[in-house]
């Protein structure tokens, strides 16, 4: 496996472990959905920010385009006060999956634009991440340890479908 492709599977595998670490914090009775929210994202923002600076020489600024999408949701978040009511907490959760989606997107035209076929693989993954954050947002209007579990849930499936793209490409390599 080349760098680049070790780095996004670490960085995948972190994605999921924040996924479960949400869905187990009702279990220990911590159910502040706010601060874990903007952890979340402060944590995906230096995890990214550290993938970008991992595989500079790549030319890939994914890494750089989502942590700038993570700082922004929380922007939004803190400006929102995603405390007061579900809606708010809504509302900057689809903020950042529209920003993600830009990125996905870009870098799915990225390996359209070198005639590699996982772009395909990529689209569909991105129609998953925007369906399963459409379902996510709709799903947060219920009491804190529930809106902590289906945002576990979704960061989960989030870093499942972050996993697929270094395997893929690993995989590809190999076949070759």
């Amino acid at each position: 496996m080349k760098k680049k492709q070790i780095v996004d599977l670490v960085t995948a595998c972190l994605l999921i472990v924040l996924g479960c670490g949400l869905i187990i914090l009702p279990i220990l009775d911590i159910v502040n959905v706010k601060v874990a929210f903007l952890v979340v994202l402060i944590a995906y923002a230096v995890i990214n920010l550290y993938q970008y600076v991992l595989t500079i020489k790549n030319g890939d600024i994914e890494g750089l385009l989502t942590t700038i999408a993570c700082v922004i949701a929380i922007v939004i978040a803190l400006v929102l006060k995603i405390s007061e009511k579900p809606w708010n907490l809504a509302l900057s959760l689809f903020s950042w999956i529209i920003m993600m989606s830009l990125i996905k997107l870009k870098k799915s035209d990225y390996y359209h634009d070198r005639n590699s076929k996982i772009w395909v693989l990529r689209i569909i993954t991105l129609g998953l991440f925007i369906l399963v954050g459409i379902i996510t947002t709709l799903s947060l209007s219920y009491t804190a340890d529930v809106q902590l579990i289906v945002l576990g849930y979704f960061f989960l499936i989030h870093g499942i479908l972050e996993l697929i793209d270094p395997i893929t490409v690993y995989y590809f390599e190999t076949k070759k």
